[in-house]
């Protein structure tokens, strides 16, 4: 099999930058496309965007970003493929060796919303706390929490699902110790 390679030269200083893009235009800019040839028989081949690493100072970052418009923003679509088990998506922040392992945040810009659901065939959503892995180290919090406001703050609910036929779903909250705590708002 052929490989085509494109890099720059090493050096002892900074290495030089590999730049693809599509030219501008006042219409409509062309795309940049980056994929893995189909196959018939076997694995379809894997496409990589890899930083690198850092071995004194911090590794390099990845940017997947859409771009910004006076109408509407692009759309950042990152999807796993189809077939007869679909294809995970795994979001994974770094492992600390020394200090606390890096951070994932799912956060909408002004008045956004953020939809965390499962398919409609009945999967099941977690949000779980990080075990403590070792005697000294606690465990995570889950913290579920509607925001404030100078006039009406938001709500949490937690409901159990409908069932046409069947009992429906249950809601429980279990501790060591449970409270609940009311806010009148003055």
């Amino acid at each position: 099999p052929r490989k085509v390679s494109v890099f720059t030269a090493d050096v002892s200083g900074s290495s030089g930058t590999i730049e693809i893009s599509s030219g501008m235009s006042e219409k409509a800019s062309g795309s940049v496309s980056i994929s893995s040839g189909d196959t018939a028989m076997s694995k379809a081949g894997i496409v990589s965007v890899v930083a690198g690493d850092g071995v004194t100072s911090n590794g390099a970052g990845v940017a997947i970003v859409a771009g910004d418009a006076e109408d509407k923003g692009g759309d950042t679509v990152i999807s796993s493929g189809s077939g007869d088990a679909g294809g995970q998506v795994n979001i994974i922040a770094g492992l600390g060796t020394s200090e606390n392992g890096g951070e994932v945040s799912l956060r909408s810009a002004s008045g956004g919303a953020i939809d965390v659901s499962a398919g409609t065939g009945g999967g099941s959503t977690h949000l779980l706390g990080g075990a403590a892995s070792s005697i000294q180290a606690l465990g995570g919090n889950i913290e579920v929490r509607a925001g404030d406001s100078h006039l009406d703050a938001g709500s949490t609910l937690f409901q159990g699902g409908f069932s046409d036929d069947k009992a429906g779903g249950n809601v429980q909250i279990s501790g060591q110790s449970v409270g609940i705590v009311s806010h009148d708002g003055s």
